[in-house]
């Protein structure tokens, strides 16, 4: 739940084989940041995103 923008680029950086992400209650994280995570892994086949702020 602390993750934030820098800590989600940094597994978007060194993990773009990454097939499921779950960021459930990271209210930290911001558009962009989830953005970036969409472009640089381009396996991602689940994204829970429950609860999110924004």
């Amino acid at each position: 739940q602390n993750i934030s923008d820098r800590g989600i680029q940094l597994v978007a950086d060194n993990y773009q084989g990454l097939q499921k992400l779950d960021i459930t209650r990271c209210i930290k994280l911001t558009d962009d940041a989830l953005q970036k995570v969409l472009e640089k892994c381009s396996a991602l086949e689940s994204l829970n995103m429950y609860a999110l702020s924004r």
